[in-house]
């Protein structure tokens, strides 16, 4: 014959019968806020980066160089291949920030469903 004796009345405390549960709750919110922290830096990382693009590259690039020179041969295939060049980094700028943007925009959405998991688990466990 098994006996089943609690440790906490054994030693003389009183025994919470949802200890249990509490701490999974509570190890599940530690779990969902180191990610949700983890994508916070990682937000900021990225959204730093992109700034510092913006303001050292793309801003650079958009500004109206004057690229017909002085000299004949540079006003022909140099200037035309030279704007050629200007054009595409603009537009390759342009698409990865809009690529950064749409990034941003999904790491802020997981950023929103984990705070809703976390006040989700945050609620359960207070009723407890």
């Amino acid at each position: 014959m098994s006996v089943y004796v609690n440790s906490d009345i054994a030693d003389g405390g009183s025994s919470d019968p949802n200890a249990a549960k509490k701490a999974e709750l509570q190890r599940q919110i530690d779990y969902y806020n180191g990610i949700k922290n983890q994508l916070d830096v990682c937000k900021k990382a990225i959204s730093d980066a992109d700034n510092t693009i913006g303001t050292d590259v793309y801003d650079k690039i958009a500004e109206p160089y004057n690229l017909s020179g002085d000299d004949l041969d540079w006003q022909g295939k140099n200037y035309d291949d030279a704007l050629s060049q200007v054009t595409t980094l603009e537009v390759s700028v342009g698409a990865y920030r809009g690529e950064v943007s749409t990034l941003l925009s999904d790491i802020q959405r997981a950023i929103d469903k984990l705070g809703e998991k976390i006040t989700e688990l945050t609620n359960e466990y207070n009723s407890l």
